[in-house]
């Protein structure tokens, strides 16, 4: 997967398939304080379990985000 983060908005893409257009602002605020709910965009579930990030494409295939890419992509969303 890859992201593109610009000015206002993070991209999410797998492969040349487009998974997720985010508003900046808020996907900062989940990362930092995602208390249990999930964030929805188009087609993918962003979801916290036990403090890890969890990632669902199409509602089927699930993964976590491993925590030093979190923490990068934390670091450089607040900027």
């Amino acid at each position: 997967m890859t992201a593109a983060i610009m000015d206002d908005l993070v991209i999410l893409w797998a492969g040349d398939r487009t998974l997720a257009v985010l508003h900046r602002g808020p996907l900062a605020d989940w990362l930092w304080h995602p208390a249990g709910c999930r964030l929805i965009q188009d087609d993918i579930v962003l979801y916290d379990q036990d403090g890890r990030l969890g990632l669902t494409i199409d509602e089927e295939a699930a993964y976590f985000v491993d925590d030093q890419a979190v923490e990068t992509l934390r670091s450089v969303i607040m900027r």
